[in-house]
C-alpha cells in the first residue's frame, strides 16, 4: 500500500473543502467551494469583532464596497435574535458602530463617506439613538431627512387615494383616519408641498364619488391650512377665502414655528447630514443657555439694590439704631415720671433686701395668759357638750328640741299647758 493510499483523519472544514483536493475528488452533484471568498469571509470576522480598535487611517486601503460589506456583517452580527421595536423596528437598542469611531473613520477616508449602505444601516441608528423623537433635542420637523420627508408625504398621499377611488365604495375608516391624522401632524411648508405634491393628491381625493363626508370635511380644512399656510408666505392663490383662521389658528402658528428647522432640513439628504446637524444644534443650544445664565448672573450682581447705610428722619431714631444714650431733658414730663418711678423703685428694693437680711421678731406671749385663755376656752367647750336636750312635745304632733336640765329631760304636753294658763 502506497503513502496515498491510507486515508488521513479530516476535520469539518477539510471535509467540507475536501472537494479541491487532488487525493480527495470532489463527489458528484456536490457544490464547488471557492477558496478564496471563504478565506476572505474568515477575515472579514476577525476584522468585525475588533472594529472599533483599528484606527481610522487603517482603512485607507479599504474601497468602498468592501467597506459596505464590513458593515453590513457587523449590522447582522449585532442584531437581536428576536424582538420588535427599538430602533429599526427589529429590537435593535443600540447602533451597530458608535458614532464617535465612525465619524473619525470617515474623515480620514473621504472616500467612505458617501457610502449609502452606511448612512440607512448606521447612520439611522445613531440618529434615533442620541437623539430621541418627540424630544427637546429633535423636534417633529427634524424626524427625516429632505428625500425620506417628501417620499413619507407622497406615500401617504397615494395611500389615500387607493383607498378612496372610485372602485372602492366602503373605504376603510381605520386607514383613512391614519392617513389624515398623518398629513395634520406632519410638518409643512411650501417647497415641501411643491416637491411632494400632496396639495393636488388632497383635492383629487375630494373629487371621488364615495367619500364619507367627515373625511371630506377634514380634507378639506387641511387644504385651506395648507393655503393658509402658502398665503401667509407670498404666494397668490386663486382663492383667497380660507377657514383656516377661524379652525385651525393653533395649526398655523405651530407651523410657522417649524419653518427655520424645515429650512434646515432641505439642506440634509442623507441621515449622516441630519446627525450633524442636530448634534450642531444642540450645542448651540447648550451654549446659549450658559451664555444666558451667565448674564443672568451678571446682571444679578450689577443691577441689584444694595443696601446702604440707613438714615432715620429724626434725631431719636438715629439714637435708637445707634444704641446712644438719649439725652436728657429736666422739662420733659416724661422724663420726670422716669426718674420718680426709679426712685420709688429703688426704695421698694432697698426695703425688701433690708427685710430680708434681718426679718422682724415675732412677739411671744406670757405663760399665764395663755394658760387662762386655754382653760376658758376648754370650760365652754366642756358646758357645751354637757348640756342637756329638752323634747318638747306640741300639739299636732310636733316636737322641739331646747336645752334643759339633766333632771327633767322631757316636759309633758300638759305642764306646757298649764304653763300658759297660769302666765295668762
Amino acid at each position: 500500500m502506497c503513502d496515498h493510499d491510507v486515508p488521513v483523519p479530516l476535520n469539518r472544514q477539510q471535509s467540507r473543502l475536501a472537494g479541491k483536493s487532488p487525493h480527495h475528488p470532489r463527489p458528484a452533484g456536490a457544490s464547488e467551494v471557492d477558496w478564496n471568498d471563504s478565506l476572505v469571509f474568515l477575515c472579514r470576522r476577525v476584522i468585525v469583532a475588533n472594529l472599533e480598535r483599528y484606527p481610522p487611517e487603517a482603512f485607507g486601503i479599504v474601497d468602498e464596497d468592501e467597506w459596505e460589506s464590513l458593515i453590513r456583517l457587523r449590522h447582522q452580527r449585532t442584531a437581536p435574535k428576536a424582538g420588535s421595536g427599538g430602533l429599526d423596528g427589529t429590537g435593535r437598542i443600540a447602533p451597530a458602530l458608535k458614532d464617535p469611531h465612525l465619524s473619525q473613520v470617515e474623515a480620514a477616508n473621504p472616500h467612505l463617506a458617501e457610502s449609502a449602505i452606511v448612512d440607512w444601516l448606521v447612520w439611522r441608528d445613531c440618529t434615533e439613538f442620541r437623539f430621541r423623537r418627540g424630544g427637546l433635542t429633535r423636534p417633529r420637523a427634524l424626524t427625516l431627512p429632505w428625500p425620506l420627508l417628501v417620499k413619507s408625504i407622497r406615500s401617504c398621499g397615494s395611500t389615500l387615494l387607493q383607498t378612496l377611488s372610485a372602485e372602492n365604495r366602503q373605504p376603510d375608516p381605520t386607514i383613512l383616519k391614519e392617513r389624515i391624522d398623518l398629513l395634520m401632524e406632519s410638518p409643512m411648508n411650501v417647497p415641501l408641498l411643491q416637491a411632494s405634491g400632496i396639495g393636488k393628491m388632497v383635492k383629487e381625493a375630494m373629487r371621488f364619488k364615495y367619500v364619507p363626508d367627515e373625511t371630506a370635511a377634514q380634507l378639506k380644512l387641511i387644504l385651506n391650512l395648507w393655503k393658509e399656510l402658502a398665503a401667509s408666505y407670498g404666494v397668490e392663490l386663486q382663492s383667497q377665502k380660507s377657514e383656516a383662521a377661524t379652525l385651525g389658528g393653533d395649526w398655523i402658528q405651530r407651523a410657522k414655528q417649524d419653518q427655520e428647522d424645515l429650512e434646515q432640513v432641505e439642506r440634509c439628504q442623507s441621515w449622516r447630514e441630519l446627525f450633524a446637524y442636530l448634534k450642531q444644534r444642540e450645542e448651540d443650544r447648550r451654549s446659549s443657555q450658559g451664555k444666558r445664565m451667565r448674564e443672568i448672573r451678571q446682571s444679578l450682581s450689577q443691577d441689584r439694590p444694595k443696601v446702604v447705610k440707613v438714615r432715620p428722619t429724626s434725631a431719636r431714631q438715629h439714637r435708637i439704631l445707634e444704641r446712644q444714650p438719649e439725652h436728657k431733658d429736666s422739662n420733659n414730663k416724661m422724663y420726670k415720671l422716669r426718674k420718680e418711678a426709679s426712685v420709688v423703685s429703688a426704695r421698694r428694693s432697698r426695703a425688701s433686701i433690708s427685710l430680708k437680711a434681718n426679718p422682724p421678731a415675732k412677739k411671744s406671749t406670757g405663760s399665764f395668759g395663755a394658760a387662762v385663755a386655754f382653760a376658758a376656752v376648754s370650760k365652754k367647750s366642756n358646758e357645751a357638750k354637757q348640756r342637756p336636750i329638752t323634747l318638747v312635745r306640741m300639739a299636732g304632733a310636733k316636737q322641739m328640741r331646747t336645752a334643759g336640765s339633766a333632771s327633767k329631760a322631757v316636759v309633758s304636753r300638759q305642764s306646757v299647758l298649764k304653763h300658759k294658763i297660769v302666765r295668762k
